[in-house]
This record gives structure tokens, sequence and C-alpha cells, in this order.
């Protein structure tokens, strides 16, 4: 104990005022869970979120890209998210087709 107090180790003693915690006897709600409103990548959808993309990737090259798949709509680019894109299929097996063609 003396080689703790010689190296300035002590335990503070707490202050006079401060407060300590409450035992209750009400029980503690669970915290609600995060809300996750984005698919994960095993959610199948009609539309492809592409990230990562060159900077000087326009509307225009992505629908050149993607008319060679069956089903394609659209390729939007997210205003202010620069790199990321949303491409629209008809349906989700075009979708599919056309990511796993690009892989």
């Amino acid at each position: 104990l003396k080689e703790v107090e010689e190296a300035g180790l002590r335990r503070k003693k707490p202050k006079k005022n401060q407060s300590k915690p409450v035992a209750s006897s009400e029980p503690i709600a669970p915290a609600p869970a995060p809300a996750n409103d984005t698919p994960s990548v095993e959610t199948p959808t009609h539309t492809l979120f592409l990230e990562n993309l060159p900077l000087e990737s326009t509307e225009m090259m992505l629908g050149m890209l993607f008319t060679q798949f069956q089903g394609f709509k659209e390729a939007r680019l997210v205003p202010g998210k620069p790199g990321i894109a949303l491409v629209e299929f008809a349906s989700e097996p075009q979708a599919t087709v056309a990511l796993q063609g690009l892989q």
C-alpha cells in the first residue's frame, strides 16, 4: 500500500455531495432496435446500388453499360453524392443477372 501511495495511485475519496446511483424496483425497458432501412446485400430488389464510381461517371455512361442487360430501365446519379448511382430494372431477376454479369 505504501508503494502505491508513493506512486500517486491512491484511490480518490468521493466528495460529500456526490450523487450515488439509486436502485429502482422498476424494470428497465430494453433500448429499441436501431432502424435499418437500407436493404442488405441479400435482399433481392429491382434497383442496383452502385458506389465507388469514378467521379467522371455520367448517367449516359451507366446507361450504355447497362443497356446490354434485359429489363434495364434507367440509371441515375445520386445528387450531392459523388460516385454513387442507382440503376433500375424491370424485375429483380433481371437486376440479379446484370449484377452477376458485371462482377
